[in-house]
């Protein structure tokens, strides 16, 4: 979506380890009414991360994690965010900036990881230190607090579920840098927060990478046993309605 100022904003669940429901009392906003209020009463992408996060620690989050993306005509943030204060009211979030030239990939799974107090290229909420102590998901002996770990619960299924979506947008924008598709386990820290790719990608090859299905990689359903007999990459419904 994007409004008359050229302020757009996406977005994507992800799973925490506390999915709060909606209290009037406690908690009354959800991803989807912060990217509306944002695109109805902000002009960039800084502003919008700013205000959604003041609504959460005003006025609470409920349901599922959940990724925004703010973009505007000169830089973009991520804002992650989920439910778990101990009261059960607020919420928790992080933002972070993505850096000029550089593509981030949101796919199902928090990405910002370490958290670092006095850095200009992130905000969090004020309480997320102190909520994350009191739920003993983290302290001080541990050193930098992750984002990523402290508070999501990482893939949802299995590490090939949003890791591997990662993988394949880096592997295809940044080939040089020769990123493995397996990774350690659910919380893989093996690709980095955003990248810059080896060449500008220009808006048709930025669209093609949403055509693509894994061909050519190790996990290519066009060939082999898994693609079945029509060597069709889409359920065979999908690809019967795509004809």
């Amino acid at each position: 979506m994007m409004n008359e100022h050229q302020l757009m904003t996406a977005e994507t669940t992800d799973s925490a380890k506390v999915k709060p429901s909606s209290d009037p009392e406690k908690r009354i906003f959800y991803s989807s009414e912060l990217s509306n209020i944002a695109l109805e009463r902000t002009r960039t992408a800084k502003d919008a991360v700013t205000l959604a996060g003041s609504l959460i620690d005003q006025y609470g989050y409920y349901g599922t994690a959940e990724t925004l993306i703010f973009a505007d005509p000169e830089e973009a943030w991520v804002i992650e965010m989920c439910g778990g204060t101990p009261d059960g009211r607020s919420g928790l979030w992080a933002a972070q900036r993505v850096p000029d030239g550089e593509v981030f990939v949101a796919a199902n799974a928090f990405r910002i990881q370490k958290i670092v107090p006095g850095n200009p290229g992130q905000m969090y909420s004020a309480n997320l230190f102190s909520v994350a102590k009191a739920n003993g998901w983290w302290n001080e002996s541990m050193g930098d607090l992750n984002w990523q770990k402290t508070t999501g619960n990482g893939e949802y299924a299995h590490p090939y579920y949003s890791f591997l979506r990662i993988w394949r947008m880096y592997d295809r924008i940044a080939p040089s840098r020769n990123f493995s598709p397996y990774v350690t386990d659910r919380y893989s820290e093996e690709y980095p927060f955003s990248l810059r790719p080896d060449k500008k990608l220009t808006i048709a090859g930025a669209f093609a990478l949403f055509r693509d299905h894994y061909e050519g990689t190790v996990f290519d359903l066009t060939t082999g046993p898994a693609a079945g007999p029509f060597w069709q990459p889409l359920p065979l419904a999908r690809a019967v309605r795509c004809q």
